[in-house]
């Protein structure tokens, strides 16, 4: 294995011996970037990785319904009108900012800002559905898929909500929406 390396010339200063360290260092994230992508954890265009040139932006987009009754059915009556989603991004979040781990569910705190910011047009019962953009290998398509659900329950200054982000199932949470 040495004859094999003895064409590479040895670092020979801390300059050198630095600037070695940040190319292994770049190496394995590359690597581990790439893994995570391809294991689904993480968003392909963010971290500063090469996992975005293997797939397309994600672009979280929202279906949003709301109804006073059980089951909220996705039809156009139930559709509040423009709502601001951009808490739902969590833009603000340095845990998750921009949705970077896709199947984390949303904190209680980036859903009691959605919730009071958009409260006149939102009834009893809220469904989101978070959808991405994806290609469809075998038509080279894009396409949107679901990555999670969150069913929300507004009562009084309470809201208990619950998800299913990447086929996992989430905790309950309870927001209080005055704070």
């Amino acid at each position: 294995m040495n004859a094999m390396l003895k064409f590479l010339p040895r670092p020979r200063s801390v300059t050198s011996w630095i600037l070695v360290a940040l190319v292994v260092i770049h190496t394995v994230w590359i690597l581990n970037h790439l893994r995570l992508h391809a294991e689904g954890v993480i968003n392909p265009w963010k971290g500063a990785g090469y996992g975005m040139y293997t797939n397309l932006s994600p672009s979280p987009s929202f279906e949003i319904f709301t109804s006073d009754v059980l089951p909220v059915t996705k039809v156009a009556a139930n559709r509040p009108g423009r709502l601001e989603t951009q808490p739902l991004l969590e833009r603000n979040n340095i845990r998750n900012m921009n949705r970077f781990f896709k199947c984390r569910a949303v904190t209680p705190r980036y859903l009691r800002v959605f919730i009071n910011r958009n409260r006149n047009k939102l009834k009893k019962y809220v469904s989101i559905t978070i959808k991405e953009r994806t290609v469809n290998p075998e038509t080279r398509a894009m396409q949107r898929i679901v990555s999670g659900n969150l069913l929300i329950t507004i009562e009084g200054g309470k809201a208990t909500y619950k998800g299913i982000m990447c086929d996992r199932e989430s905790e309950t949470y309870t927001v209080n929406l005055r704070g």
